[in-house]
Formats: C-alpha cells, structure tokens, sequence
C-alpha cells in the first residue's frame, strides 16, 4: 500500500497540476480498495485530477472491477399490494382506461417501485392476473373425470373473477394493435392453463379412462370454451354447470367397456 501510494505521488510530481495524469494502471490497480477515487479511459490514462483524489474514467480491459453495492431487497408487501391494485383497476376501469400511475397510487407506492419490477402496463397487468389465476398445479384426484370437472370449475371460477373476463376482452380488442399484451398473455395465463388440461387428458389416455384417438387439443377448446359461450350468451351459470358440461362429453369421450 505505501509502495503504491509513493509511486502515485511521484508520478503526480513529474506533471503540470491540472493537467493529464499519467500513472499507469498497474499502479492504480495497486491502490488499496477506497483509496483513492478514479476515472480511467480503457487505455489506462487519467484525464483529470482534483487535488489528491484521482477520477478515473474506467478500467483497461483485463482488470478487476468494483462490485456494485447491492440494492435494496425487494419488499413483498409491496409486490402484492402492486399486483392487487392491477387487478383491482383492471375489473374497474378496463385495461385501456387504467395506467402505471393510478396503480402506484391505488397500491401506496411510487411509479418507480412500479417500474422496477414491470417494464410496462402490458407486464404488468399479465403478471398479476397470471399470480391470481395461473398458478395452480393440474389436479391429480385419481380420477380423469373428477379431474376434468375441477378444471372447469377452476375456469369458471377465474372468468368470474375480477379481472378475468375483462382481460379476455381486451385481448380480442387489443391484442392485434399490442402484440406484448397477447405475447404476455399467452406465455404466463393461457398457455399454462392449456398445459393442465392437456397433462390431465394425457394421463386419462395412459390410464385407459379415455377412449384411444381422442384429439385432445379439441376437447380442451371445447372444455375452456365453454363458459365463455355461456357467459356471451347472457346465460347464467349456476352451481351444477360445470357438471353438465362435462357429463355431455364424457359419454362419447370415455373409453369403451364391456359392461
């Protein structure tokens, strides 16, 4: 360390005060760490000098860096609170007529916080709906049946939701004009719930319980369709719904028996 710090001092000495600073990376590098503060240009040199504290505009390539203090953690507390106030404005205002700024307001916190964590509305709102209803595990009650019936009780349960039809409306509106949106979407809500009923199907395939040949990607059009129908249609859809739905395709859908 003095080694170094006489080497620095006496190249300091061998030039005009205020003008270009040349000691040599090597010992710069040399320095103990918070010695001194620099600005080095890649090729090594010292543009300029302020009294005893040397700026350096960057390192040559090849040297070690100073790692950057850590931020603060991210707060929880927060994060849900950002998440709730997204779906919160969503079910009332609609995704067009809701922005970053009424969600930090709703949710207690700055735009910034916001902005750390989303790049834009489009992340965030596809975030939050995707942690209230993307999130579930495909069931596995040992029945394909029951297991069918609990997806379609799930879905209906999330449209029904505060956010849930309201998002499957501004996709069709916007989702041509906002390819983020419709990319977001697909990757965190719906393809993941497609992936439940497919690992459902499958698994019934496997067992026996569905009849060999069945398209599945039809079955899973036509299961997460369905309440989208009902509920376009104005109908109500009460309590033994999902039942019936399912009751309707499970005869031809079922594997065939000898009983």
């Amino acid at each position: 360390m003095a080694r170094a710090s006489r080497a620095l001092r006496t190249e300091h000495t061998t030039r005009t005060r205020g003008r270009g600073f040349g000691a040599s990376p090597e010992t710069l590098r040399a320095l103990p760490e918070g010695g001194h503060t620099a600005w080095v240009a890649r090729t090594g040199h010292v543009s300029r000098l302020r009294g005893s504290r040397v700026k350096i505009r960057g390192v040559a390539r090849g040297t070690q860096e100073a790692r950057p203090k850590p931020g603060r953690p991210r707060s929880a507390e927060a994060d849900g609170a950002i998440l709730g106030a997204a779906l919160k404005l969503l079910g009332e205002r609609g995704y067009t007529n809701m922005s970053i700024d009424q969600v930090a307001a709703e949710a207690g916190v700055s735009r910034a916080t916001v902005y750390r964590r989303y790049r834009d509305k489009a992340d965030l709102v596809t975030e939050a709906v995707a942690s209230r209803y993307g999130s579930e595990e495909a069931p596995d009650t040992g029945s394909t049946y029951s297991d069918l019936l609990e997806l379609v009780r799930q879905g209906r349960a999330k449209l029904e939701g505060e956010a849930g039809m309201p998002l499957a409306g501004v996709l069709l509106v916007e989702g041509p004009h906002d390819p983020d949106l419709i990319a977001s979407s697909r990757e965190r809500v719906i393809l993941p719930r497609r992936k439940r009923y497919r690992l459902v199907l499958e698994r019934g395939l496997r067992r026996g319980e569905i009849r060999t040949g069945t398209d599945v990607e039809a079955v899973i059009d036509a299961l997460i369709g369905a309440y989208y129908a009902r509920h376009l249609s104005g109908l109500p859809a009460d309590e033994g719904w999902a039942e019936r739905v399912l009751r309707e395709f499970w005869l031809p859908l079922g594997a065939e028996t000898n009983d």
